[in-house]
């Protein structure tokens, strides 16, 4: 049996100041996640905890790779960090407004909200409240 090749749907790392941010791009799904999963454990351990996945540029996230990145999560908080997950547009924020998934991994509209942990723009639990504010689709913010 032939394994699958591995697709690495991160971007790139960027700074801003801390937290960490990884820039994801392409599709998020059973074949990706675990690449992603190791990527940001790496990038975990080797700061304080606080990561921000920007998701502005992920065209799909399937069931797979929303579990995974609930274990990513988890894990953040078991070393006393967190993550947050970015401006998810299209048919991303339409899986999470459907499976709520603002329950159980912190989702906010734009990274730079995530990064101060703005309430305001965080999606809630009580379900979607649109895209990121001016983002039709899928402009990032800065």
């Amino acid at each position: 049996m032939s394994e699958l090749p591995r697709r690495r749907p991160f971007a790139a790392l960027r700074e801003i100041d801390p937290p960490r941010t990884i820039a994801v791009t392409g599709t998020l799904d059973l074949a990706s996640i675990c690449g992603l999963q190791d990527e940001l454990y790496s990038v975990i351990a080797a700061g304080d905890g606080r990561l921000i996945v920007d998701l502005s540029r992920v065209r799909l996230c399937d069931a797979a790779a929303m579990s995974g990145l609930v274990q990513v999560s988890q894990h953040c908080r078991e070393q006393g960090g967190w993550l947050r997950l970015a401006h998810p547009v299209g048919i991303v924020a339409t899986a999470f407004q459907i499976v709520s998934f603002g329950l159980y991994v912190e989702v906010y509209r734009t990274v730079s909200a995530a990064a101060v942990g703005a309430p305001d723009d965080r999606i809630m639990r009580s379900g979607w409240s649109g895209p990121a504010r001016g983002s039709r689709t899928g402009d990032r913010d800065a």
